[in-house]
């Protein structure tokens, strides 16, 4: 987490990687911690604008996963009151661009979207892509 200047406004940007297991007390734990961060670096340093971005390894919403299931509903709890107690909405359902974001190893018909950014800031003219990569284990490059 950090607080940067841009354009004379305080922005909290928060970097997540949520707990890649199916421990969903676990998981909704390090959910809580981050409100719990988000709320007291705003207050330190009377910002209201914030970004959290990253793999949350955990499914929003059951199109979210080519399963059709939520794998983490406590965690989506926790999530879902991030986003309600700091005004944030996800930017790749604002923009209509819900593609899955992780595709299984060698299953390539098992993906999800678990990696998300949200955010407080008002847009006017928000537009939003992704970009899928591949990693050669054997090269150790990416591609």
């Amino acid at each position: 987490m950090g607080i940067y200047d841009v354009q004379k406004t305080k922005v909290l940007v928060v970097g997540v990687y949520g707990n890649p297991d199916s421990n969903d007390s676990k998981s909704k734990e390090i959910f809580e911690q981050i409100k719990d961060d988000i709320a007291e670096l705003q207050y330190l340093h009377s910002t209201g604008v914030c970004i959290v971005a990253g793999d949350f390894n955990c499914h929003l919403h059951k199109n979210d996963s080519s399963k059709g299931m939520i794998n983490k509903h406590r965690t989506v709890e926790s999530i879902c009151g991030i986003m309600d107690t700091f005004n944030m909405y996800d930017i790749a359902e604002s923009t209509n661009n819900t593609q899955h974001t992780y595709f299984r190893h060698k299953a390539q018909e098992i993906s999800s979207r678990i990696d998300l950014i949200l955010t407080n800031i008002n847009t006017q003219s928000l537009k939003f892509g992704t970009t899928h990569t591949c990693h050669n284990r054997r090269s150790n490059i990416y591609s």
